[in-house]
């Protein structure tokens, strides 16, 4: 299965999103449990590199912590104009973005709410749907 949607994904092609991108966050991602986009809209996860090799991407943000830098990796795939990921601490939180010249629009898949545990407060879908993460391609 996974090699026909490789297969699929390689004919009907990719964007190239190659390249460094400014992150800013609405402050409902905030409040939707995600790092990723909760790190971003408080400034903890600055600006976004990412490298592609076909369809494959890699997001890396770097990040600051009690006086620490790390990086945070996460990988992705692009298929035609679309970018698809998952949070880096819940791979049940996937995120879908449009790529678009210079820019990605990227938000969290609304169906995560139907498989959430039922032991763990959920986010709001009022919070979810309001949540967006935009990439704006930092000219080098």
């Amino acid at each position: 299965r996974l090699r026909v949607y490789g297969l699929t994904i390689t004919r009907r092609g990719y964007e190239s999103i190659t390249g460094t991108y400014r992150a800013r966050a609405t402050a409902s991602c905030g409040k939707v449990q995600s790092i990723w986009a909760g790190g971003i809209h408080e400034g903890v996860l600055g600006d976004v590199n990412i490298s592609q090799d076909g369809f494959n991407a890699k997001l890396v943000n770097q990040a600051q912590a009690d006086g620490k830098s790390f990086s945070v990796e996460i990988p992705g795939i692009v298929a035609e104009s679309v970018l698809v990921f998952s949070d880096p601490a819940n791979s049940e939180f996937h995120f879908h973005g449009q790529v678009t010249p210079g820019q990605i629009t990227i938000q969290p898949n609304l169906k995560l709410l139907d498989a959430w545990p039922n032991w763990v407060k959920a986010p709001s879908r009022k919070d979810l749907s309001k949540c967006v993460v935009t990439l704006g391609r930092i000219q080098n």
